[in-house]
């Protein structure tokens, strides 16, 4: 409920940034090992994750997920899949990458670059792409929050990215 607050903030027009200071106070407080078991059994429900790989902790709230994925939206994927459960008062995402193959920097600029021109909503002027063994920052201007989360997911999906830092400003 938090997070999608947040998302619908942000789809206001004019809105330019959120400050999102709201505590969740479930009216029902689920233990430890029911947010563990829980979290769990969504990440094996998940057909896109290997959830065997990853552990599941949970204290006070706060869950850890360690282990490994083969992707970095499978890594994001798995801590929004974790905060979606009652009770989850935060999440504590140490998964890893586990590649077999190192994509080039200048691959996966081009990838993202290529998806951001067939996205028919995101100028491809206003937005800056720099990557650095895998570490993408997207920097630049785009007039929307839909733009700014398109762009991000775009980075987010493409082959070889380990890591997305979104610098984008919404103006």
């Amino acid at each position: 409920m938090r997070n999608q607050a947040e998302k619908d903030a942000r789809a206001i027009s004019g809105v330019r940034s959120v400050d999102n200071q709201l505590i969740i106070e479930p009216s029902m407080r689920p233990d430890d090992e029911e947010i563990r078991t829980a979290v769990k059994n969504m990440l094996e429900w998940a057909s896109d994750i290997d959830a065997s790989r990853i552990s599941v902790a949970s204290k006070d709230g706060i869950v850890t997920l360690e282990g490994s994925v083969n992707a970095y939206w499978e890594k994001i994927m798995a801590e929004d899949i974790a905060n979606d459960f009652t009770g989850v008062q935060g999440v504590r995402n140490r998964l890893f990458l586990t590649t077999r193959e190192k994509t080039a920097d200048s691959d996966i600029a081009e990838d993202i670059r290529a998806a951001i021109e067939r996205s028919y909503a995101i100028s491809n002027e206003s937005v800056a792409v720099d990557i650095n063994q895998g570490h993408v920052t997207l920097s630049g201007i785009v007039p929307t929050w839909y733009m700014y989360r398109e762009v991000e997911e775009i980075a987010r999906h493409t082959h070889g990215v380990k890591k997305v830092t979104n610098q984008l400003s919404v103006e």
